[in-house]
Protein backbone atom coordinates (compact mmCIF):
# COMPACT_ATOMS: atom_id res chain seq x y z
CA UNK A 1 0.00 0.00 0.00
CA UNK A 2 3.04 2.68 0.80
CA UNK A 3 4.25 1.96 -2.33
CA UNK A 4 1.22 2.52 -4.23
CA UNK A 5 0.79 5.78 -2.39
CA UNK A 6 4.05 7.25 -1.33
CA UNK A 7 2.40 10.56 -0.22
CA UNK A 8 0.46 9.10 2.37
CA UNK A 9 3.69 7.12 4.01
CA UNK A 10 4.00 8.86 6.96
CA UNK A 11 0.55 7.45 8.21
CA UNK A 12 0.65 4.24 6.77
CA UNK A 13 4.07 4.16 9.22
CA UNK A 14 1.67 5.78 11.88
CA UNK A 15 -0.90 2.68 11.32
CA UNK A 16 1.46 0.35 11.43
CA UNK A 17 2.97 1.15 14.60
CA UNK A 18 -0.21 0.65 16.59
CA UNK A 19 0.47 -2.16 18.77
CA UNK A 20 -1.70 -5.02 19.10
CA UNK A 21 -4.04 -5.86 21.64
CA UNK A 22 -2.17 -7.72 24.70
CA UNK A 23 -3.42 -10.44 26.37
CA UNK A 24 -4.92 -14.19 25.56
CA UNK A 25 -8.37 -14.25 24.11
CA UNK A 26 -9.93 -16.53 27.30
CA UNK A 27 -12.18 -19.49 26.11
CA UNK A 28 -15.72 -19.01 27.16
CA UNK A 29 -16.96 -21.72 29.33
CA UNK A 30 -20.15 -23.65 29.11
CA UNK A 31 -22.17 -24.64 31.77
CA UNK A 32 -22.32 -28.66 32.29
CA UNK A 33 -25.10 -30.43 31.62
CA UNK A 34 -25.50 -31.18 35.98
CA UNK A 35 -25.52 -27.47 35.96
CA UNK A 36 -28.14 -26.63 32.94
CA UNK A 37 -30.00 -29.65 34.86
CA UNK A 38 -29.79 -27.55 38.14
CA UNK A 39 -30.72 -24.70 35.91
CA UNK A 40 -34.17 -25.83 34.36
CA UNK A 41 -35.11 -27.61 37.92
CA UNK A 42 -35.04 -24.42 39.39
CA UNK A 43 -38.43 -22.77 37.56
CA UNK A 44 -41.73 -23.86 39.79
CA UNK A 45 -43.99 -25.29 36.94
CA UNK A 46 -46.63 -25.31 39.11
CA UNK A 47 -47.26 -21.18 38.98
CA UNK A 48 -47.71 -19.55 35.73
CA UNK A 49 -44.30 -17.54 36.49
CA UNK A 50 -42.81 -20.81 36.52
CA UNK A 51 -44.25 -22.19 33.54
CA UNK A 52 -42.79 -19.14 31.64
CA UNK A 53 -39.80 -19.09 33.25
CA UNK A 54 -39.15 -22.98 32.55
CA UNK A 55 -40.24 -22.28 28.75
CA UNK A 56 -38.06 -18.99 28.35
CA UNK A 57 -35.03 -21.02 29.57
CA UNK A 58 -35.75 -24.19 27.30
CA UNK A 59 -36.58 -22.44 24.36
CA UNK A 60 -32.83 -20.40 25.00
CA UNK A 61 -31.16 -23.45 25.73
CA UNK A 62 -32.52 -25.34 22.71
CA UNK A 63 -32.36 -22.96 20.03
CA UNK A 64 -28.97 -21.17 21.33
CA UNK A 65 -31.28 -18.17 20.57
CA UNK A 66 -29.83 -14.23 21.99
CA UNK A 67 -32.97 -12.60 23.75
CA UNK A 68 -33.70 -10.02 21.33
CA UNK A 69 -34.24 -13.15 18.84
CA UNK A 70 -36.80 -14.64 21.40
CA UNK A 71 -38.24 -11.14 22.40
CA UNK A 72 -39.09 -10.45 18.33
CA UNK A 73 -40.37 -14.33 17.88
CA UNK A 74 -43.77 -14.47 16.95
CA UNK A 75 -46.69 -17.38 17.01
CA UNK A 76 -46.18 -17.36 13.41
CA UNK A 77 -42.32 -18.58 14.08
CA UNK A 78 -42.85 -21.59 15.63
CA UNK A 79 -43.79 -24.69 14.06
CA UNK A 80 -44.72 -27.11 16.44
CA UNK A 81 -46.33 -30.26 14.20
CA UNK A 82 -44.03 -32.87 12.96
CA UNK A 83 -40.15 -32.09 13.43
CA UNK A 84 -40.70 -28.56 15.67
CA UNK A 85 -38.62 -25.85 14.35
CA UNK A 86 -38.27 -22.30 15.55
CA UNK A 87 -37.81 -19.64 12.76
CA UNK A 88 -35.46 -16.94 14.47
CA UNK A 89 -34.49 -13.53 13.14
CA UNK A 90 -31.52 -12.36 14.28
CA UNK A 91 -28.93 -9.62 13.62
CA UNK A 92 -29.47 -7.55 10.50
CA UNK A 93 -32.63 -9.54 10.10
CA UNK A 94 -30.67 -12.82 9.11
CA UNK A 95 -32.85 -15.50 9.36
CA UNK A 96 -32.54 -18.97 11.00
CA UNK A 97 -34.48 -22.28 11.09
CA UNK A 98 -33.86 -24.24 14.49
CA UNK A 99 -34.73 -27.59 15.28
CA UNK A 100 -36.31 -27.97 18.60
CA UNK A 101 -36.28 -30.92 21.50
CA UNK A 102 -39.91 -32.57 21.74
CA UNK A 103 -39.69 -31.91 25.36
CA UNK A 104 -39.23 -27.46 24.54
CA UNK A 105 -41.64 -27.77 21.57
CA UNK A 106 -45.08 -29.33 24.78
CA UNK A 107 -43.70 -26.47 27.20
CA UNK A 108 -43.91 -23.67 24.52
CA UNK A 109 -47.01 -25.15 22.85
CA UNK A 110 -48.86 -25.72 26.35
CA UNK A 111 -47.53 -21.96 27.54
CA UNK A 112 -48.80 -20.24 23.61
CA UNK A 113 -52.57 -22.37 24.59
CA UNK A 114 -52.27 -20.79 27.98
CA UNK A 115 -52.17 -17.31 27.05
CA UNK A 116 -54.26 -17.78 23.59
CA UNK A 117 -51.09 -17.19 21.44
CA UNK A 118 -51.38 -20.85 19.88
CA UNK A 119 -52.49 -18.90 16.34
CA UNK A 120 -49.87 -18.07 13.99
CA UNK A 121 -50.44 -14.33 14.71
CA UNK A 122 -48.09 -11.86 13.10
CA UNK A 123 -47.47 -9.89 16.66
CA UNK A 124 -44.28 -10.82 18.50
CA UNK A 125 -44.24 -13.30 21.28
CA UNK A 126 -42.77 -10.42 23.69
CA UNK A 127 -46.34 -10.85 25.12
CA UNK A 128 -45.00 -13.86 26.88
CA UNK A 129 -42.80 -11.18 28.52
CA UNK A 130 -45.03 -7.58 28.91
CA UNK A 131 -47.98 -9.21 30.78
CA UNK A 132 -46.23 -11.43 33.60
CA UNK A 133 -44.23 -8.33 34.25
CA UNK A 134 -47.14 -6.01 34.20
CA UNK A 135 -48.67 -8.55 36.92
CA UNK A 136 -45.67 -8.37 38.74
CA UNK A 137 -45.10 -5.08 39.26
CA UNK A 138 -48.56 -4.86 40.16
CA UNK A 139 -48.86 -7.01 42.91
CA UNK A 140 -45.57 -5.22 43.99
CA UNK A 141 -48.00 -2.08 44.11
CA UNK A 142 -46.05 -0.74 40.83
CA UNK A 143 -47.80 0.23 37.80
CA UNK A 144 -46.03 1.72 35.12
CA UNK A 145 -47.47 3.46 32.43
CA UNK A 146 -46.24 1.78 29.48
CA UNK A 147 -44.22 -1.49 29.89
CA UNK A 148 -41.49 -2.86 27.48
CA UNK A 149 -40.22 -6.04 26.55
CA UNK A 150 -37.11 -4.91 28.76
CA UNK A 151 -39.39 -4.36 31.94
CA UNK A 152 -40.09 -8.06 31.21
CA UNK A 153 -37.08 -9.49 30.73
CA UNK A 154 -35.86 -7.74 33.98
CA UNK A 155 -38.22 -9.54 36.03
CA UNK A 156 -37.32 -12.75 33.72
CA UNK A 157 -33.94 -12.08 34.69
CA UNK A 158 -34.77 -11.18 38.25
CA UNK A 159 -33.15 -7.61 38.31
CA UNK A 160 -35.48 -4.82 40.28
Amino acid sequence: MQSEQPAGIFHFQKVIAIPQKSGQKVAVEHLSSEAIELLLKQPNAQSARGRRDLTLLSVLYDTGARVQELIDLRPCDVLLEGAAVITLTGKGNKVRRVPVLRDTANLLNRYLIEHGLEKAVEEPVSALLKQPAWQADKRRGRLYSQQTCHRGKEDFLGHP
